[in-house]
Parts: C-alpha cells; sequence; structure tokens
C-alpha cells in the first residue's frame, strides 16, 4: 500500500492511501458474498438465495459501500503505522477514487497537541482550614432520623411536609392536556415538584376533599403550556404525615450503624463522618486549584476538530440525561430557557479547559515517568476484592472490558500522588 502525508497545519494531517488492487479485489468479493447472503426471494430461505440469481437484485454501490468497510480498519492502521501518527480523535474519511480496480482514501488526522509544561512543583496554593461544630453533628442526626421516619396516615388537614395522595386531570381553556393527569400520586407538600403554587393550594386539605387548583405555567416551559392558565381538579385520597423517631438509645440500636448503640456514640460518629467529608472536600478543592494553576501556565494549541467533538459529546451526554428523566432536548431548552448556541458556546468552553487539564496532567506524567505496572493493577484488585468482600476473580470478570478505564484511573490517582508530592 502506498501512502503520502500532507502536513495541513500544527497537528493536523491529510494522509492518501492507495489501496493495492490484490486486497481492494478481495475485499469487494467478500463484500459480495457478505450483501448477497441478506436478499430475501421468496421460496428460498435468507442467505440461501443462489448466487447468480441474488446478483440480480444488489447493486454495485452496495458491494463497493461494503467492500470499503472491509479494507478500512487494515488500511487505516497501516497508514498510521507507516507514517507513525497517532490520532487523537476520530479521522475524517473521504474515498478520492473508486473503481473495480482501484480504491484510494484520504483521511484527514488530529494527534494530541504538544504540550510545553510551566511550572508544576513548588507552588504555593493556600489549604482552607475547616471546623465541625455542635450544632452541624446534630443537623446530620437530624438528617439521619429523617430518612428513617415513617409515613403514617394522619385524619387532619394536610400541612406542609405532609405527603398526599391525589387524582388530578388538568385543564387549559377547557381541554385536557397531555401528561396533566394522573392516578393515586404521591406528592410530599413544599417538594417543588409541581408547577410554583400548585402544592401550597393542597394545604389544608383532608382525605376524600375534592379541590380545583388554579395555576399559571412560567414563561420558561413547554412552548405549548407556557405562561399559561391551568386549572387541576384534584381528588384527595390520604393525608400522611412523617413520624420522626425519638432520639434514644433504642433508635440509635434501630439506625444499624455498626459500634454505634447510643446518642452519645451517635454524636462520636457524625462527627467523625463530618469531620472526613470536609476534610476531603477541602482536599479535593485544594488539589482542583492546584491543577487549574499548573494547566493555565502550560502552553497548548488545541485544535477546533477536538474542542468540537468533546463539546458533542457532552451535548450527547446531556440529551441522554433529559431523555432518561422522561423529558425530551427540545423541552428541555424550553424549560431552561437556554438556546443551542448558548449552550454550545458553554460546552466548548468547558472542553477547551477540560482537555488542556488532561494534556497536561498527561505531560506531567510523561515528564515524571508515571506508569501503571502489572503490581499496581493487582495492588487495587486486591484492596477492592478486600473492601467489597469479594474474590479478587470476581472483581477480574466485573471489570471486565472496562479494564482500560481501571487502569486510567489508577494512573489518574498516581498522578494526584505525585503532584500532591511534589507541592506540599
Amino acid at each position: 500500500m502506498k501512502s503520502t502525508v500532507k502536513n495541513l497545519s500544527e497537528g493536523k494531517f491529510e494522509v492518501t492511501c492507495e489501496v493495492e488492487q490484490k486486497a481492494w479485489e478481495d475485499a469487494q468479493a467478500k463484500a459480495t458474498k457478505k450483501v448477497i447472503d441478506k436478499v430475501e426471494i421468496k421460496g428460498f430461505r435468507k442467505g440461501h438465495v443462489p448466487a447468480d440469481m441474488a446478483k440480480k437484485y444488489i447493486s454495485q454501490g452496495e458491494v463497493f459501500n461494503e467492500a470499503v468497510n472491509i479494507v478500512l480498519p487494515d488500511v487505516f492502521a497501516k497508514a498510521m503505522e507507516e507514517n507513525k501518527l497517532n490520532p487523537f480523535i476520530r479521522p475524517q474519511v473521504n474515498v478520492d477514487k473508486l473503481t473495480s480496480t482501484e480504491l484510494t482514501i484520504r483521511f484527514t488526522i488530529v494527534v494530541a497537541p504538544t504540550v510545553k509544561l510551566g511550572k508544576y512543583k513548588d507552588i504555593k496554593i493556600e489549604r482552607k482550614g475547616f471546623k465541625v461544630n455542635n450544632e452541624e453533628v446534630m443537623k446530620e442526626i437530624d438528617r439521619l432520623l429523617e430518612q428513617n421516619a415513617e409515613l403514617v396516615v394522619k385524619n387532619g388537614e394536610a400541612k406542609k411536609g405532609d405527603t398526599v395522595i391525589i387524582d388530578f386531570d388538568g385543564f387549559v381553556d377547557g381541554k385536557a392536556f397531555d401528561g396533566g393527569s394522573a392516578k393515586n400520586y404521591e406528592l410530599s407538600l413544599g417538594s417543588g415538584q409541581f408547577v410554583p403554587g400548585f402544592e401550597d393550594q393542597l394545604i389544608g386539605c383532608k382525605a376524600n376533599d375534592e379541590k380545583e387548583v388554579n395555576v399559571t405555567f412560567p414563561e420558561q416551559y413547554v412552548e405549548n403550556l407556557k405562561g399559561k392558565k391551568a386549572t387541576f381538579k384534584c381528588k384527595v385520597h390520604e393525608v400522611k404525615e412523617k413520624k420522626i423517631p425519638a432520639l434514644n438509645d433504642e433508635t440509635v440500636k434501630d439506625l444499624g450503624i455498626k459500634d454505634v448503640t447510643t446518642v452519645e456514640a451517635l454524636k462520636r460518629y457524625q462527627f467523625g463522618a463530618l469531620t472526613q467529608q470536609k476534610n476531603r472536600e477541602q482536599e479535593n478543592a485544594w488539589y482542583d486549584s492546584l491543577v487549574k494553576e499548573i494547566s493555565k501556565d502550560a502552553k497548548v494549541d488545541i485544535a477546533d476538530e477536538i474542542v468540537n467533538e468533546e463539546a458533542n459529546a457532552m451535548k450527547q451526554n446531556l440529551i441522554k440525561q433529559v431523555e432518561q428523566s422522561g423529558m425530551k432536548y427540545d423541552q428541555y431548552l424550553q424549560i431552561s430557557g437556554e438556546k443551542e448556541e448558548t449552550l454550545m458556546k458553554r460546552f466548548k468552553e468547558q472542553a477547551k479547559e477540560n482537555i488542556k487539564v488532561m494534556l497536561t496532567l498527561n505531560a506531567v506524567a510523561e515528564a515524571e515517568k508515571v506508569t501503571v505496572s502489572q503490581a499496581d493493577i493487582d495492588n487495587e484488585m486486591n484492596r477492592i476484592a478486600k473492601l467489597y468482600n469479594m474474590d479478587v476473580k470476581k472483581v477480574k470478570d466485573i471489570l471486565g472490558k472496562d479494564m482500560n478505564s481501571f487502569v486510567n484511573q489508577i494512573r489518574s490517582t498516581k498522578i494526584h500522588d505525585l503532584l500532591v508530592n511534589l507541592n506540599k
């Protein structure tokens, strides 16, 4: 295979590959068989249509397309090896010449940007102190007790903090609208789950009450409802209140915290937990500031293609999260009041910063010869196995295809520990 390289700009190359005729013809032969196997003709099982008959139902374009897909991975791998290029993002692929005897493929490659490290040792960043006071300890204990509260049916009126079980039907301009009704819905009053004003109007209701709730949808809402007045016809089935257990030794025992059986022991436990949490938060904040300082002092030019790919990945991740919550992406934009252009601009800025930090940390690792040995991997697997009381083989099975991510996590930890030691 013959390949030529053209330097387009800093870190960006164009690699043109002329595929050998035999390799291209072999790929077409494989592609023809593959395409034929997909042909369905009445009277024949799929994959068993005679080749001569099936060829009448396939096009040369289908064969070429399949053949290019067959030959592409090998052509790309050889081109990168021959020209000693290591792509940082997915290449752009163009077919420049395509006949039954000739195939020329052009790859546009963006390699990892070069990082010129600035100062990364002996950087002075102040660690902020912290305190844990009795009020914070008691607040955590109250939260713990509330988590263990029971919801019990009450006969009286619903108040803020109570939970009501309701049926509701929503109407705009006298017509029901999609998503505006539900049966036996469990709603905590004051939780802010519903449109502003909805929950407040149910305060004072009792079981079996019927109530009309009138609200106005916010301007930042889905297109067909924003700013509109709506009426919800509600039927209250039950009112429940939280029964928070009293703080005493018996309750503490029921919490099931190891070696914590008294109120005083619980206070000591929560004091320790808060101390660890605040210390961890302080250390993380210090390390983040350190990394930002190191990254700021480094010099690196990041190609637009790299930034765009990362920003698009961030957008796709947001879409996935939005859809998992039961909402559509365009609805999210309407409710949040955010425009696509503003969102992408923010993603690109964040992507550029994230990429620079990642590249800078990698450059530090290379400068300090940070590597992950098999012993490092084994030690971490043993630590996880001990932590979760599992067999090491089970840990390996769970990691499976995520082994690269696992190794990268170990490497990140080693870089973290290195920078902490270099900047005491």
